[in-house]
């Protein structure tokens, strides 16, 4: 009837994964488009050529971080007992997201330097394997909307905002951090590529990011807490690659 309160609908396990399924999908259709432009304009479409363009595979995370953040602002909207959101920003916010960045920049590059130096693994140079790392001056803007901008948003709306916060409400606090922290470094498969002894411990390292990135968000109370560490770390990898870059 008029005036009746709207219904509130409540995240369920089996809304968890949306997120990611949309981050598989709308790549997919973006591949799709792209190819069917070529062939349509009478091209001949060379799949390996697309898959070396450093700009094609910014589209193509582009895409996929705008469907994880689509659907993950969604499950956030569905459900007002999700704790950490996006409430308004806030100086003090901020000044603890970057002081985390800095601190746990810190502490991973020594573990970096550690295991480089002494079980003889290449982790300092993971960033400068990734194909959408970027190289020229026309590169730098895509690369950091890609990597700094997209990439923090959506992950921190998903696996701090919704895979925590529902986490936090059925396993408590503790169980949640460190689901949705393993969760994040699985993700992003270095297990699988470059997989072996490196990509295991830069596994470790990434849930140990997902664990600062969770009390950052807590702590806070708002993921554009989060979002300042997780954007500070991947604009310093970015600066520091495209200004020092591997031989």
């Amino acid at each position: 009837s008029d005036g009746a309160p709207p219904m509130i609908r409540r995240v369920r396990w089996y809304h968890l994964p949306l997120p990611l399924l949309a981050s598989i999908a709308l790549p997919l259709l973006a591949v799709g488009a792209v190819a069917g432009w070529i062939l349509l304009s009478g091209a001949s479409l060379d799949m390996g050529g697309l898959i070396a363009n450093f700009y094609f595979l910014c589209l193509i995370q582009a895409t996929s971080q705008v469907g994880m953040l689509g659907a993950a602002l969604w499950l956030l909207r569905q459900d007002p007992d999700l704790p950490v959101r996006f409430p308004g920003f806030t100086r003090r916010a901020l000044l603890l997201g970057l002081a985390a960045a800095i601190a746990a920049m810190a502490v991973l590059g020594l573990f970096e330097y550690l295991c480089d130096t002494f079980l003889h693994t290449h982790l300092g140079d993971d960033a400068a394997r990734l194909p959408i790392t970027p190289r020229t001056w026309s590169q730098l803007p895509v690369g950091i909307l890609v990597i700094a901008i997209l990439a923090p948003l959506a992950e921190e709306a998903y696996f701090r905002g919704v895979v925590m916060g529902w986490g936090q409400g059925h396993w408590g606090r503790g169980a949640a951090i460190l689901v949705s922290s393993l969760l994040f470094g699985l993700v992003h498969g270095k297990w699988l590529l470059p997989g072996g002894l490196d990509g295991w411990l830069l596994t470790v390292e990434l849930t140990a990011m997902g664990v600062v990135l969770a009390f950052v968000a807590m702590r806070a109370r708002t993921l554009w807490a989060s979002c300042a560490t997780h954007a500070l770390n991947n604009l310093c990898a970015v600066a520091l690659l495209f200004l020092f870059p591997s031989p």
